[in-house]
């Protein structure tokens, strides 16, 4: 009777623990979910292992009820956090011993594949990919893998750099855009100028100057090869947003192929993103 008495008492404690951790949860209390899991676990092995004395005393006696104690730990927070691997490492590191490892591995098992989809961190992500907290860790895994050549725009305004400042202007107005790469006739990169150093330069009286004398010749490019995290370091180092694409040639010359910006990189980066998700989701 007093097995069956002690089982009553721990079933009490079990429920009422649970039913406290619910109401201070739920009421916004401050609380956490860890260690009433591991108590209400305690509990629930306790009171199969006083049960099972009860009924099957030449089998389980009550030295070994304590051994419940430590299995319904396991399982009830193996289930309730998805976690059977740590909760199996864990009592048994509380334990001091590994001689419950065939049972806290059955029941953590058992426990977790009848918990279903069931967690008590319904707030946690699934993976880290789909994680707020891990996006900026897995945006730049993802940019490492990816270099310019694949990202970056091929159909690029130019001005030559024979023109004049009174026509660069006249191009600059009707195009919209703000920078322009400067090539010479042969579509080598001579330097890079903007809307505003073409009004400057008007401002002067210096309309028929010409583009390859006032533009800006040192210029922060980027090449094919080039892998866009270390774009988007140079563009936060120099404060730009766009980078003139180039293949190098004979005698230092470089080749304009294209312009790549943030928004190249964002939307290649959203590509990328989403066939890793569609691989992992099939």
């Amino acid at each position: 009777m007093e097995t069956l008495e002690a089982s009553l008492l721990i079933l009490v404690i079990a429920i009422a623990k649970i039913f406290a951790t619910s109401f201070t949860i739920g009421s916004g209390g401050s609380g956490g979910v860890f260690a009433p899991s591991l108590v209400i676990g305690a509990m629930l092995g306790g009171l199969f292992g006083g049960i099972f004395h009860f009924f099957f005393p030449g089998i389980i006696t009550e030295a070994t009820t304590s051994a419940f104690v430590l299995v319904g730990m396991a399982a009830f927070f193996a289930g309730a956090a998805k976690v059977p691997i740590a909760a199996i490492l864990m009592i048994s590191e509380m334990a001091g011993s590994y001689s419950l490892l065939v049972p806290l591995m059955l029941t953590s098992v058992v426990a977790y594949s009848l918990s279903g989809g069931w967690t008590i961190y319904e707030k946690q992500e699934k993976t880290r990919k789909e994680s707020e907290a891990h996006s900026r860790e897995f945006m730049v895994d993802i940019l490492e893998g990816i270099k310019v050549e694949d990202a970056y725009t091929k159909d690029v305004l130019t001005i030559l750099g024979d023109k004049t400042v009174k026509e660069a202007l006249y191009f600059a107005e009707r195009t919209g855009h703000i920078t322009y790469p400067v090539v010479d006739e042969k579509g080598k990169m001579v330097g890079i100028t903007t809307i505003m150093d073409l009004e400057k330069e008007r401002e002067k009286g210096a309309d028929y100057r010409k583009i390859r004398l006032m533009c800006t010749k040192e210029v922060i490019v980027t090449y094919p090869d080039e892998f866009l995290e270390d774009v988007l370091h140079k563009m936060d180092t120099y404060s730009v947003g766009r980078l003139p694409v180039v293949k190098s040639g004979e005698e230092g010359e470089k080749e304009l192929i294209g312009i790549i910006s943030r928004a190249d990189i964002i939307r290649e980066h959203c590509h990328r993103w989403d066939l890793l998700k569609d691989s992992s989701s099939s």
